[in-house]
Order: structure tokens, then sequence, then C-alpha cells
């Protein structure tokens, strides 16, 4: 095919070439053929002119003497000509008239040269395409047959191979054969003369023939099955594209049997209502229908159309209703989500406001903690179960102070940092802190910090236990954990509670 092909085309383009040659030669000789006659012409024009002038200059010299009229010389001048003048200017027309001639005998002798050459080479052109495409064929069709002379040796040495392999298998298990058997033969061989031993070697051969039969066809199956899987020789992507469509038509195969069955479960729904309704009410509902059937058919005549068209547009209104009842629970929907988003914004701003206010509740707070008992307080302190601290917090070396003294100013730290009664002078951590927001205890961990992921839910719901606080909390050594149900900060150095405008953090006494 590819070669006929090639063949058309190689024509097609051979007849627009020749076509478009004679159209481009017929427009040369055209065009030389007018230079040519404007040549001609010039030139005749030249010989008219030069024998006008011999012809007056003649008349001038050979007039008469005798006086004339202006009108007479005039005459004379342009009529009278001399013996022997026509007679030369028809020899040089006769002249003038061969060298036009032998001019064109010659132009179209080198016109003919050169239309020869022009199509010599035009041809010789032509015969290069020709050998050049032919070439080319050759080529093709010599790397065509090289191409198919590969793969048919690629399968002959694929058939020579698993022909091989089945020899060897063959071979294998007749050696298996042998070696299970061996014993029995050598036992036999007294009993069964060679006619027998032939007989047997024969019913073994047509054994293993079927055997290797059967492997084929077994061969052949599971090769199919594995084509059809795409896990076979055609592995790769066309396999993975096949797989992919099958899994599609089964999926929409699946999809069309389910709809089908909700049809069928729909139909059959709708059968049994209707053989429910045709028990006794059923009976009395089908009557009352004739009746009202009759009944219209009686009014029809009387104006039973207009109640028809009443009918239809009471169920266009009833739907209308209804869509109308499904917007109106959407929008209810959206409102009470509107509403829970306010709540929350709302808790937030309470929140937020609680933390910012001023230092006025904290002082209020401070007189209510300062009116307490100490002795009352140092009762339930001893009987309270002590807090969660961390281990490396009770190798700190911390100073028995005075009873109910207050930190000033009130120092955070890291776990290196002392802990005790923060002054001017002696530098220390206090571990009696309280917030006055969340009225809660503040808690610290050594060698811990706050993970970035912290927020206030967080530690509202897990504050104070250790368990559930450890999963956002960070080992890093020399830094402490500070949080209470609010608030919550990672301190790695000395620092004076004040510097952090945001915490609302507060020594409730020391006792010790």
């Amino acid at each position: 095919m590819a070669d006929d092909l090639d063949a058309l085309l190689d024509e097609v383009e051979n007849k627009f070439c020749r076509l478009s040659r004679r159209d481009y030669s017929e427009r040369l000789r055209a065009s030389q053929g007018r230079k040519r006659d404007r040549l001609l012409e010039k030139e005749e024009e030249a010989e008219a002119e030069a024998a006008a002038a011999g012809e007056r200059a003649s008349s001038s010299a050979l007039t008469l003497s005798s006086p004339l009229c202006e009108r007479g010389r005039l005459l004379q001048m342009v009529c009278y000509r001399a013996p022997g003048a026509r007679q030369a200017e028809g020899e040089r027309e006769e002249r003038g008239r061969k060298e036009r001639e032998r001019g064109k005998r010659k132009k179209e002798k080198g016109r003919g040269k050169r239309e020869g050459e022009g199509r010599e080479r035009k041809e010789g052109e032509r015969e290069r395409e020709m050998k050049e495409r032919e070439r080319g064929r050759e080529k093709r069709g010599s790397e065509r047959g090289r191409e198919r002379k590969g793969r048919k040796e690629r399968k002959r040495k694929k058939e020579r191979e698993m022909k091989e392999r089945e020899r060897g298998r063959e071979r294998k298990e007749i050696e298996r054969g042998r070696k299970g058997g061996k014993g029995e033969r050598g036992k036999e061989r007294g009993e069964k003369g060679r006619g027998g031993k032939r007989k047997e070697r024969k019913g073994e051969r047509g054994k293993e023939r079927k055997r290797k039969e059967e492997r084929k066809k077994e061969r052949i199956e599971r090769e199919k099955e594995e084509r059809k899987k795409g896990r076979g020789r055609g592995k790769g992507e066309r396999g993975k594209r096949k797989k992919g469509e099958r899994e599609e038509r089964e999926r929409e195969k699946k999809e069309e049997r389910e709809r089908e069955v909700e049809e069928r479960e729909r139909k059959g729904r709708g059968k049994r209502k209707r053989e429910g309704e045709r028990g006794k009410k059923g009976k009395r509902k089908e009557r009352k229908r004739e009746r009202e059937k009759r009944k219209g058919d009686e009014r029809k005549g009387e104006g039973g159309e207009r109640k028809e068209i009443e009918r239809g547009r009471k169920r266009k209104e009833r739907k209308e209703e209804k869509r109308k009842g499904k917007e109106r629970e959407r929008g209810r929907g959206r409102e009470r989500k509107g509403r829970e988003k306010e709540k929350r914004k709302g808790d937030e701003r309470r929140f937020t406001k609680i933390l910012t206010k001023g230092a006025s509740e904290e002082e209020d707070i401070d007189e209510i903690i300062k009116d307490i008992d100490e002795s009352t307080f140092i009762r339930n302190f001893t009987k309270q179960t002590p807090r969660l601290f961390c281990s490396s917090s009770e190798n700190n070396n911390t100073s028995i102070q005075t009873l109910g003294k207050k930190c000033c100013p009130v120092y955070l730290g890291g776990s290196t940092a002392p802990y005790g009664i923060g002054t001017n002078i002696s530098q220390r951590t206090c571990d009696q802190l309280r917030c006055t927001a969340c009225d809660f205890r503040v808690l610290h961990y050594n060698d811990y910090q706050w993970d970035k992921s912290c927020d206030y839910l967080f530690f509202r719901n897990n504050m104070p236990e250790f368990s559930k606080l450890k999963t956002k909390m960070l080992l890093k050594k020399g830094s402490r954990a500070y949080a209470c149900q609010c608030t919550w900060r990672s301190i790695d150095e000395l620092t004076d509670l004040t510097m952090d405008r945001q915490l609302r953090w507060v020594c409730s006494k020391h006792i010790g």
C-alpha cells in the first residue's frame, strides 16, 4: 500500500511541474514576440525618416530656376523626384526586408537551441529526481524488509526458546519417572520380555504426549486470562488502560443494575399500596372515584372544563406552597447557624474583655485574698492533696520564708531559676501564682515548652490533667511551661511579670 501511494504522489507532482513549465514557456515566447515587433517597428520608422530626408534633399537640388509662386515651389519640392529614386527606394526596402528575415531566422535558431537546451536540462533534472525517488523507495522497502525479517527472527527465537523450555521440562519429568520406577523395572525385567517392554514404552510416550497437549492448553488458557486481566505479556500502559476501561464498564453496569432495582422497588411499593387499598377501604375509594368520574362526565356539558382548569391551578398553587415551605425551612436552618456563630463570637469577645480588664479588678481580688484568715488557710492547706509538679522542681532550692508574704515584684523563669519569694534583692520565681481572669491556679512544668498549636479550648477542657496536657508539650532543657485555664507561656530566662501586660497572674502569698 505504501509503495502504491508513493507512486501516485510522484505522478501528481510530475503533472503539476509539466503544466507550470508549459505556462512559463508560453509566456516567455509571447513576451519575446512583442519585443521583436517593437524593434521592427522602430527600424521601419527610422528607415522611412531617412528616405524622406533623402528625397527632400534631391528635390531641393533639382528645383526649376524659373520664378514660381510659393505654392508651385512647395509642390515641386514635395512631388518631384529624380529619375532612379524609386528604384533605389525599392532596393533599400528589399535589403531591409532580407535583413529582417535573416534576423528572424537567427533569433529562431537561437530560440530553438535555448529551448532544446532547456528541455534537455529539465528532462535531466526529472530523470535525476525520478532516480532519487526510486532509490528512496528502495531504501524504504529494504528497511521495511529488514524490520519484517527482524520480527520474524524474533518470533522464531521465541518459539525456539519455548520449545527448548518444553523439552527441558519433559526431560526433567522423564528423569523423575525413571528415578521413581527404577527398582520396579529391574524387578519386572525377568517377568516381561522385550515385546512387553516396548508396549509399555509406547504407552508411556502416548501418555507424555497427552500431558504435553494438556499443558499447552492450560498455558494458552492462562495467557488468555492474564491478557484479559492485563497481567500477561501485554502488561504496561495498554493493560492498565484496558483494566481501567473494564472497571468503568463494570461500575456503569452496577449503577444501571442498582437503578433498575430501585425502579422495581418503587413500582412494587406502588403496587403494594394499590393492593392494600383494594381491601374494604380500597373498594370504597374506588367506588367513590367511579361516581366522581360519572358525575364529571355528566357535568362536562355544563362546564366541566372550567372545573378541570381550576383543579390544575389549585395543584400548581399547592406545589408552589410546598416549595416555599422548603425554602422557609432552609432559611430557618441558615438563621440557626448564624445564631450559633454569633454566640461563639460573643463568647470569644467576652473572654477578650475579661483578659483586657483594668488593674482595678486585680486590686479588688487582692483585697479579698487578704481578708481570708491565715489560720484557716494553713489548716486547709495541710489537708489538701499536693498539686501536680514536674519531678525536676523538687531539686530546686527553696528557701524557708516567713508566713503570708507576697512576691514583689513577681518573677517568671526557666527550670534553672529557684523558687521562692521574689524581691529586688533575691530574684526568685513565684510558685504560688493565681489567675484573676479565670480564677484558677497557674501550673508550671520544668524542662517543657508548649506547642504552637495550643489554643484556649485545649486548656479550658484539659486543665489540670498532666496526661492530657502532655500531648501538646515539647521537651526542652532549661525552659519552663506556665499555664492556667485561659493563658499559657513558655519561658527560658528570668523575666518580670509586669513586662507582659496580657498576663493577669498574681502571687497568692507564700506559706512555708
